[in-house]
Formats: C-alpha cells, structure tokens, sequence
C-alpha cells in the first residue's frame, strides 16, 4: 500500500502531514490484516499531483497491479487539478485498477 501526501505549494511544516499519512496507512493494513492478508506500507511526500510519486514507485518497486480510489471531485476541479486516477492509469507500466465511491 502507498499513500502519498500532496504537500501544498507553500512552506510548511510536513510532520502533521506525514502523521496523518501514517495514521491513513495504519487504518488500511488493520483492515487487510483483518481479511488475512498482508501489505507492506509505504509513505511518500509530494508537490503537486501524487500520481507522478505514485508512478516512480510503481516503477522503481516492479509493482504488477496498481488498484487507486476515485474521489469523483468532478470534471472542473479534476481539469484545473489533475486527476491523481488519470494520471497514474495514463503512464503505469502495469495494470490499473480504479474504485469508484
């Protein structure tokens, strides 16, 4: 599992959006575990769209299936923002699954 943190432009302070990525990733390996399952864990910080952090990992780790979550945060806001989704399913080298709310 990976999240990564979208730090905003400006000059802040990381640590709180670091714990709250890592209290997100707790959460998500209780529940895996709770199915008998196992993931590792991975944080990573970022500027601008988490999708290109999520690519190099993707690379750099040889994963072989990407699943990412849509937030459905519409069409103008995906347009001024960039789609985290449509970045990573447009340049993964692996197979994308995308989960819809």
């Amino acid at each position: 599992m990976i999240h990564v943190v979208a730090l905003p432009v400006a000059p802040v302070d990381p640590r709180p959006w670091e714990q709250a990525g890592e209290a997100i990733l707790r959460d998500a390996e209780r529940l895996v575990e709770q199915k008998g399952c196992r993931a590792d864990t991975i944080l990573e910080l970022a500027l601008g769209n988490p999708g290109h952090r999520i690519l190099r990992v993707a690379r750099e780790r040889d994963f072989t299936l990407i699943v990412i979550h849509a937030r459905g945060r519409g069409e103008v806001a995906a347009l001024l923002l960039g789609s985290v989704c449509d970045t990573v399913a447009q340049g993964a080298h692996c197979p994308v699954l995308i989960v819809r709310p």
